[in-house]
């Protein structure tokens, strides 16, 4: 059995992201992301599986450190940049896991 945390990272500020006034609707993000809960489904159901939407909350670093296998998504816009933040973020705090 293997303990798999799945990450969508934080989506860069823009028009379309609307983090000036998501605020103001009692919300957290404008919508859910799909890919997370599609990504679990797909994990056969002998694994622990955690998602965390960094749009939505911190990453919790404690947790990712103790995983087996830590995954991120990509998002659609800007991903590039997205990613190159989000991925060493991770990785370093995995590595601090003694083996």
């Amino acid at each position: 059995m293997a303990d798999i945390v799945i990450i969508n990272p934080r989506f860069d500020i823009s028009f379309w992201g609307m983090e000036h006034c998501i605020g103001l609707l009692g919300k957290r993000a404008n919508l859910p992301v799909a890919c997370l809960a599609l990504l679990a489904a797909l994990v056969p159901d002998h694994h622990d599986v955690t998602l965390i939407d960094e749009n939505v909350e911190d990453i919790d670093f404690a947790r990712v450190a103790r995983a087996d296998l830590v995954c991120l998504t990509r998002p659609g816009r800007n991903s590039y940049t997205t990613g190159i933040w989000a991925a060493p973020r991770a990785v370093t705090s995995s590595r601090r896991r003694p083996m």
